[in-house]
C-alpha cells in the first residue's frame, strides 16, 4: 500500500508544468534617420516607456527642417524633443527641403572671422586668436597688450578709428572684420626716470604737429586731429602743421605721427 502511494507521488510529480521563468525585460529598436540631406541622433534599442532625446541638424545651411515622421507619417514639428518609446519598432524621419540662401540677405546668427592685427609686429599681442569666428549682432571683447616700448594709439577699422582703448566691446556685423591695433614706438628706456615735472614737451621750433598752436606737440594735437578726421574737417586745418607726414593728406597716419613726435621729444 505504501509503495503504491510513492508511485502514484511519482506521476503526480511528472506531470507537474510550473509556470515559464519570467523573461528578462523586451527592448525596442529605434532608429533615426534625415532626408534628403541631415543627421539625426537618438537611434538604439530601448525598453517600453524610456525618454529618448532626438535630435536633427542640417549639413548645409541651404536645407530647412521641415518636420519627424513617424512610421512614415507626419509625428513632430519640433526639431528636437523627448520620444517616449512604446512596445513596438520604432523609424523617425526628419525631413528636410532645399532652400538655398540668397546670398544677398543676411543670414541669422551666422558667423564671420575677426581678425586682429597691428601697425607694428612686435608691438602687441591680443586677448583672443586672429581669425576667430564670431557671430553676427553680438558683442566680442578684443584686448590688445601693448609690449614695453610701444604707446597704444587707437583701434582702427578699414582706416577708421574705432576705439581709443586698448580693451572694448566690438558689435560683429554682417561680414569678416579686420581691426588693427596702432601703435607708436617709444623708444624711452622705461628703467631710466624721465622728467615728471613737465607734462607738455615745448617744441615750438617745429610747427608741423602742433595742431592746437599752442607752441608745444602732446598728446591733444592727436585727439584734436582725430577729430577733425572723423568729422571730415580735416580741410580747415593748415596743411604744413597738420600733414605731419608729407604725403599730402590730413589722415590717422599723422595722428600717429604727432604721438611719435612727442615721444622721441620727452
Amino acid at each position: 500500500m505504501l509503495l503504491a502511494f510513492a508511485v502514484g507521488n511519482i506521476h503526480a510529480q511528472d506531470d507537474f508544468n510550473p509556470t515559464n521563468p519570467v523573461e528578462p525585460y523586451t527592448k525596442y529598436k529605434l532608429t533615426t534617420t534625415a532626408t534628403p540631406f541631415g543627421y539625426a541622433s537618438g537611434a538604439g534599442s530601448y525598453m517600453s516607456g524610456d525618454e529618448v532625446w532626438v535630435n536633427t541638424s542640417a549639413y548645409s545651411q541651404d536645407y530647412k527642417f521641415l518636420y519627424w515622421l513617424k512610421d512614415g507619417v507626419r509625428y513632430s514639428d519640433a526639431q528636437s524633443f523627448y520620444f517616449t518609446m512604446p512596445d513596438d519598432y520604432v523609424n523617425l524621419v526628419a525631413v528636410y527641403e532645399y532652400d538655398p540662401v540668397d546670398p544677398s540677405e543676411p543670414i541669422a546668427n551666422y558667423t564671420y572671422r575677426l581678425y586682429l592685427t597691428s601697425n607694428i609686429d612686435v608691438a602687441c599681442s591680443f586677448n583672443i586668436s586672429s581669425g576667430t569666428k564670431v557671430k553676427e549682432d553680438s558683442y566680442v571683447t578684443v584686448t590688445a597688450y601693448g609690449n614695453s616700448g610701444y604707446d597704444f594709439v587707437g583701434w582702427f577699422e578699414n582706416g577708421k578709428l574705432v576705439s581709443e582703448s586698448p580693451s572694448f566691446n566690438y558689435l560683429v556685423g554682417t561680414d569678416n572684420v579686420t581691426l588693427t591695433a596702432q601703435y607708436a614706438y617709444n623708444p624711452i628706456n622705461p628703467d631710466e626716470p624721465t622728467n615728471n615735472a613737465q607734462d607738455d614737451v615745448d617744441v615750438s621750433a617745429v610747427s608741423a604737429g602742433d595742431i592746437s598752436e599752442d607752441g608745444t606737440i602732446d598728446v591733444g594735437d592727436k585727439v584734436m586731429l582725430v577729430n577733425h578726421y572723423l568729422n571730415g574737417s580735416t580741410t580747415t586745418l593748415s596743411a604744413k602743421v597738420a600733414d605731419v607726414n608729407n604725403d599730402g593728406s590730413i589722415d590717422i597716419g599723422d595722428a600717429v605721427e604727432i604721438i611719435n613726435l612727442y615721444l622721441n621729444s620727452k
